[in-house]
């Protein structure tokens, strides 16, 4: 499909898509897939639940490490502006922080009758919701750029015997891109067919188009199942990788204890 640039819309839809595909397709380390779902999950609940203030060299360690992780997986360029876009709804998110916690006047916002006060205690609190949502989303973004979903789908096989789960997660992934480019020609077919540009007849065609995308998500997503089936011969939906997981090898033990030395580090305050 050609790129179409008609809509902030459908540049965004076409920027998940991208993504999404580039996570699936990009160079995966030889990590076990245990080793990969737990990874994720001590880093991300080890990094959410951690004050990043007062801010320090400390307090940049996730998203250090995420454009390491990055860059070790060639995905450098596509984390940073994953990392832009959270910080956008981030900033939106943490702003009003700043006005409705209680504490100390800093400073006064009069927007004709509304009168805002801004506190200290309002920007500490919002400053912590945003350095820890980012280094949150950072760190696990580095994480999953460097092994790779389909690894951590094949670790929720071995938590999950009756692979439901992971069957979901499997078809997601494969599905959501074609989902958003489906969504983006129906977008397109009816913004060139718009005469005269005015927001309400804009937003009327968006809508009119919701039904249909409805209809032809659920028609691709049963044609993409019968034909992910159809490729079974046993009847039964192949892993994401092929010949079962590997044995763990050094590179595993390397990076567990590079996550319990990261955990130490930043959420144990070691080493001062």
């Amino acid at each position: 499909m050609g790129r179409w640039r008609g809509s902030l819309l459908s540049s965004y839809l076409e920027a998940v898509s991208e993504t999404l595909s580039s996570l699936l397709t990009a160079e995966r380390w030889p990590l076990h897939p245990s080793i990969s779902l737990i990874g994720l999950v001590a880093l991300t609940i080890s990094t959410a639940y951690t004050n990043p203030l007062p801010l320090t060299a400390r307090s940049i360690l996730p998203l250090a490490l995420s454009l390491i992780a990055a860059g070790l997986s060639n995905r450098l360029r596509r984390l940073l502006k994953m990392m832009a876009v959270a910080s956008l709804f981030l900033a939106v998110i943490s702003l009003p922080l700043i006005f409705y916690t209680p504490g100390r006047s800093i400073s006064v916002l009069e927007l004709g009758s509304i009168r805002l006060t801004a506190t200290a205690e309002g920007v500490s609190t919002a400053s912590r919701f945003f350095m820890r949502c980012l280094n949150t989303i950072s760190i696990s973004l580095g994480w999953i750029c460097l092994v790779r979903i389909d690894s951590l789908i094949e670790g929720l096989r071995l938590i999950d015997p009756s692979e439901t789960v992971p069957l979901l997660l499997f078809l997601s992934t494969r599905y959501i891109p074609l989902s958003i480019r489906e969504a983006v020609r129906i977008i397109a077919a009816r913004e060139s067919r718009i005469l005269r540009r005015d927001r309400r007849i804009e937003w009327r065609i968006l809508s009119t188009s919701i039904g249909e995308l409805l209809l032809r998500s659920l028609d691709r997503a049963g044609r993409v199942s019968l034909s992910m089936r159809a490729r079974a011969l046993s009847g039964r939906l192949p892993g994401p990788i092929r010949g079962g997981a590997p044995g763990p090898s050094l590179r595993d033990l390397a990076a567990l204890s590079s996550i319990a030395l990261y955990i130490l580090i930043y959420s144990f305050r070691w080493f001062g």
